[in-house]
């Protein structure tokens, strides 16, 4: 570089403040060969070529890119009938899929004339080779537990069955509220009434509620009308 002085000259703070040093330093590329001269060599060197590992139907095993291969126990014809047994769609598609790849289809049709892609494939594959077609179903994670222990759910059940006493509680039945505040009460552990509405049709329970009345209403009117026939009765040939 001519003209440019070096860091320890004088000259060096006027040409860094001139225009030139931006016109050799970053028009020209100076500066990243400057940084590249400074460093180390061990940190110039290319980084080491690591094998593709294709996203499908491949795994590393350390030693190189190797191909996975499709357990063999059950012919395509076997598998097919398997699929056609499945109740799961989902599984059956599972099925056909290892089914057209050891037909000798290549992964990408045996994938889409299952209806996936081959990653999806390659997945049910490792599992399949694993724990066989009882890999290929869906593996649902477990419910959360309920908050009442089985001893309370029999005690919260028993009570629902004897009812509530009138003349001590001063209600006919229970509603959701009030075994969401007996349940708070005996067992400390709050419920919402819809919570508690899921609880009691756990136990069998269903909701009842009585037609409604009017107070002032004859009974005798009403049995002697259900027990006259209708007018399709009368009017029928068979009467």
């Amino acid at each position: 570089m001519s003209g440019e002085g070096k860091r320890g000259d004088a000259a060096w703070p006027s040409y860094r403040a001139s225009p030139r040093f931006y016109h050799d330093w970053v028009l020209r590329g100076l500066y990243p060969s400057f940084v590249a001269a400074l460093a180390p060599a061990a940190s110039r060197r290319k980084p080491p070529r690591c094998p593709i590992v294709s996203p499908c139907f491949h795994r590393f095993d350390g030693g190189g890119d190797v191909a996975l291969t499709i357990r063999k126990d059950r012919t395509p014809a076997v598998l097919r009938q398997e699929a056609k047994a499945e109740s799961d769609p989902r599984g059956a598609r599972r099925l056909l899929a290892i089914a057209n790849a050891l037909s000798g289809m290549d992964r990408k049709t045996a994938a889409e004339a299952a209806g996936m892609d081959r990653q999806a494939l390659r997945d049910w594959i490792i599992r399949y080779n694993a724990d066989g077609i009882e890999g290929l179903r869906d593996r649902w994670a477990r419910a959360r537990p309920g908050r009442l222990e089985a001893g309370e759910q029999a005690e919260l059940a028993a009570l629902i069955l004897r009812g509530p006493d009138p003349e001590a509680g001063g209600i006919s039945a229970y509603t959701l509220e009030d075994l969401a505040r007996i349940c708070l009460e005996r067992f400390g552990k709050p419920f919402h009434p819809a919570s508690m509405s899921r609880v009691v049709r756990r136990l069998g329970f269903s909701r009842q509620k009585a037609r409604p009345s009017h107070p002032k209403q004859d009974p005798a009117p009403m049995e002697a009308f259900k027990k006259s026939p209708g007018a399709h009765q009368r009017n029928s040939v068979y009467a």
